[in-house]
């Protein structure tokens, strides 16, 4: 099974990690003389002007203080724009926006927890923590109010059902609805994939194939075995026009059959290709989406992208 012969460098998992409440009403609304004021708004420029101000500083523990003022300030303006009740909690690498009414408030913190050390202990050479140092989570009181909020960042018509997303403008952060707990963990450490390999340029296909696997390895969540058995639904459903959209994100984020073909050719292509770890670790750093990891193929596996999706349909 994928991965499986990394776990040699599993770190020791957290148990009950420590986490704290923040008074999220009493928040600062600014940082500093003119490093951003509580007028500013979070867009793109804004947000790269503030990188680069920080990237200038130094010593990192400054850094990491700059943008956990920047996300606990994003994150007390995304909470007024929210119903119901919520809370702010701190961890050790995560803000978490939640329902007051959370329950079982410890497990989650350390379901965060366990995910973060699995991640960057099993792909080693692949994942880093973000820049921006602890990542901010939102954790919505029902789906109504996480698909109000994903909404915006998708172009006006349909989009496919999600568990889960990690999405990276302004700030990078992940956001899933709290009102189904069994979907939980194997959601977290997914979309937290996505988090750790966000410093990589990935095509969709392999950033997805990626975290479907690890999502995979954890939790069973995926049977392997049930997509081969779909197999000639495989081969009915792929031709050049679907494949193109494939490799180009489109189908994954399409309602319908396509999507769910889309992340099932991405987890078994992975896993296919990263038989091979030290080769694979390669593709993933290299890979580009402008061209769907294409010359990253070429260059590393000898084989052109489309020819080796070609041979793995006809080989399976």
């Amino acid at each position: 099974m994928l991965f499986n012969f990394l776990s040699k460098f599993f770190s020791k998992e957290p148990k009950s990690p420590a986490y704290r409440v923040i008074d999220i009403h009493n928040i600062p609304k600014s940082i500093g003389i003119g490093i951003w004021s509580e007028e500013r708004h979070f867009t793109s420029e804004a947000i790269e002007e503030f990188d680069n101000f920080v990237y200038q500083i130094d010593h990192e523990n400054e850094r990491q203080t700059y943008w956990l003022q920047l996300n606990l300030i994003w994150l007390s303006r995304q909470h007024k724009q929210l119903k119901g009740n919520y809370q702010l909690v701190e961890t050790k690498d995560f803000l978490i926006l939640l329902p007051s009414s959370s329950i079982k408030l410890t497990a989650v913190m350390a379901t965060f927890e366990t995910a973060y050390v699995r991640i960057l202990s099993t792909l080693p050479g692949i994942t880093k923590p973000v820049k921006e140092g602890k990542l901010p989570v939102m954790l919505f009181e029902n789906k109504e109010e996480y698909y109000r909020y994903v909404e915006q960042y998708y172009s006006e018509g349909e989009f496919s059902m999600s568990a889960g997303m990690c999405i990276f403008k302004p700030l990078i952060h992940f956001c899933m609805p709290y009102d189904d707990l069994d979907v939980l963990e194997p959601t977290i450490i997914h979309e937290l994939t996505h988090a750790y390999t966000s410093h990589l340029p990935l095509p969709v296909w392999l950033s997805e194939g990626l975290a479907t696997n690890i999502e995979h390895r954890f939790y069973n969540t995926f049977h392997t075995s049930s997509a081969f058995e779909q197999i000639e639904k495989h081969q009915q459903f792929w031709n050049d026009q679907t494949i193109e959209k494939f490799l180009s994100g489109q189908l994954f984020s399409e309602p319908g059959e396509g999507s769910q073909r889309s992340y099932e050719l991405a987890m078994l292509i992975t896993q296919s290709l990263a038989g091979d770890y030290d080769r694979f670790t390669q593709l993933i750093n290299y890979a580009n989406f402008e061209d769907a990891g294409n010359k990253a193929m070429l260059d590393i596996y000898g084989v052109s992208l489309n020819d080796y999706i070609e041979h793995f349909l006809i080989k399976s």
